[in-house]
């Protein structure tokens, strides 16, 4: 749906009107990304933080985010315009209008809800211009795609991961697999390798997990895939210790009870993991790139960890505490 058409028609009808200022904080800020001065990570990260655009509590949105159905139904009664093919429907008193347009990404037609009256009112047989999808909407679809497509690869990284594990499980190690970039092109991000220590029957074993990342891979998307990787087998953040190795890799490791190894985590979201029970104090010096990046650091005390914003909320680990204070 374009933004035109929630921020410009749709005003009144909403089940709360937290939805509708998410929209209009959502156009001010492409108006920024227009001019420049915000960039189309700000757009994603925004994105992210709200609901999608076609989840807001609208009667009219909802009845259009059932749209796969309701396209299928249009599709015979549209009429053709100078922008395409264009239905209209009704639902909770309001008549929304949509464009159907060819897709050439997926081969399949795509529905804009492009404009939206109070049912009864008057409308024209035509769009206008400003009522066709702009750049910023694009904008919009084209990030929420390449989400799709980052959480389809973390699933995927996921699921693969697991049968990593239980081979290692079986034979004592696993890899190097080369992981791929979630984009066209499947570029090598990192190598992931699994070994294990200490197996013993039932009793718990400690996984190795080494990651070396390819020349010129992103930072940020080895973080995330870092993260999806450790959270496949051990979702407790504070579980896992990590140490440089050679060149840029990083081993990471962690103790999991071998029987449970391979159930499902608590939170089936890939890449979810909870955070660790302690804060710790580190070195200044790249600190803040560490925690925009995802990146481990070394604590005064030793431990690895890769540092959080809310560290605040968390107690500090008393031997980080006892050192800072000898240095101050």
């Amino acid at each position: 749906m374009t933004l035109r058409c929630i921020t410009d028609d749709l005003t009144a009808g909403w089940d709360t009107p937290r939805a509708q200022r998410s929209a209009h904080a959502l156009s001010d800020l492409l108006a920024r990304h227009a001019r420049g001065s915000a960039s189309d990570a700000d757009v994603g990260a925004f994105l992210r933080a709200v609901p999608a655009l076609d989840r807001l509590e609208h009667p009219l949105i909802r009845a259009f985010s059932e749209r796969d159905e309701l396209v299928e139904s249009l599709r015979a009664e549209s009429v053709e315009t100078t922008a395409g093919p264009v239905a209209t429907f009704a639902a909770g008193g309001w008549r929304g209008t949509v464009l159907l347009q060819a897709d050439l990404e997926s081969g399949h037609d795509v529905a804009w809800l492009v404009a939206a009256h109070p049912d009864g009112a008057s409308a024209g047989s035509d769009l206008d211009p400003g009522e066709i999808p702009q750049d910023s909407d694009e904008l919009i679809a084209r990030i929420e795609r390449a989400a799709e497509r980052r959480e389809d690869w973390k699933t995927a990284l996921d699921r693969t991961t697991r049968a990593l594990l239980a081979e290692t499980l079986a034979t004592g190690d696993a890899g190097p697999v080369p992981v791929v970039v979630p984009a066209e092109g499947r570029a090598p991000l990192f190598d992931l390798t699994l070994s294990l220590e200490g197996a013993d029957g039932d009793e718990p074993a400690q996984v190795i997990v080494v990651i070396a990342p390819r020349e010129s891979a992103p930072e940020a998307t080895v973080s995330v895939g870092t993260r999806t990787v450790l959270a496949a087998i051990a979702a407790d953040a504070v579980a896992w210790t990590a140490a440089p190795v050679a060149g840029h890799a990083m081993s990471y490791a962690a103790t999991i009870p071998v029987p449970s190894s391979m159930a499902p985590p608590a939170d089936p979201a890939p890449g979810r993991m909870a955070v660790g029970s302690l804060a710790h104090y580190a070195p200044t010096a790249g600190l803040t790139e560490a925690t925009l990046s995802g990146s481990p650091v070394q604590a005064l005390c030793g431990h690895w960890f890769v540092p959080m914003h809310d560290h605040v909320t968390r107690p500090t680990c008393e031997r980080c505490a006892a050192l800072r204070d000898t240095l101050s």
